[in-house]
């Protein structure tokens, strides 16, 4: 009788040790998956290529080396991407010729892919609709580049908007095939 009842409390102790195994698992899996969604901040432009975020293409090309305070918040799997960063006023010149002045009409403030409820809280409020007082607050601009896919490559744009009272940029991408 015994051995009958240790086998019995044995088969009791299985859904007992499944349950603190899924426990184990549960924080280890969250731990491999972090989600799709990307948050880095960098004290300066070295730190960011030090990281590889420039070879990889998250800082993009008309980011100046001067660039300070960067933040950036990207989605894997949408591709979008918000970023913004403070700069040496005397390297905006060099940003502007990357850049193509941009019609405030035709600048996607919402869409697909510009979810604000995923967006940090330091993304501005008045770049997320659009306030009449946009154009005495931002210059805009136009970022075009081609990512090459297997099947060729693809024309993209991104937004830049540069405050006019300080040298402070804001750039939002929602991975939009150019026209």
């Amino acid at each position: 009788m015994s051995r009958l009842k240790k086998i019995v409390s044995g088969i009791a102790l299985i859904p007992i040790a499944g349950f603190v195994l899924l426990c184990l698992m549960v924080p280890a899996l969250g731990i491999l998956y972090a989600g799709e969604d990307i948050h880095a901040e960098y004290a300066t432009y070295a730190d960011a290529e030090a990281d590889g975020a420039v070879e990889r293409g998250w800082i993009r090309d008309f980011v100046p080396t001067s660039a300070v305070n960067i933040r950036d918040s990207h989605n894997l799997d949408s591709n979008a991407q918000w970023m913004s960063f403070e700069f040496d006023p005397s390297d905006r010149p060099k940003m502007e010729e990357k850049l193509a002045p941009a019609k405030r009409a035709v600048i996607p403030f919402s869409g697909p892919g510009f979810l604000f409820d995923k967006v940090d809280p330091w993304w501005p409020k008045d770049l997320q609709k659009r306030p009449s007082d946009l154009l005495e607050k931002y210059d805009f601009y136009r970022f075009e580049y081609t990512i090459k896919y297997g099947g060729g490559p693809i024309d993209y744009i991104g937004y830049l908007a540069i405050e006019k009272n300080s040298p402070r940029a804001w750039y939002w991408d929602l991975h939009q095939e150019a026209n």
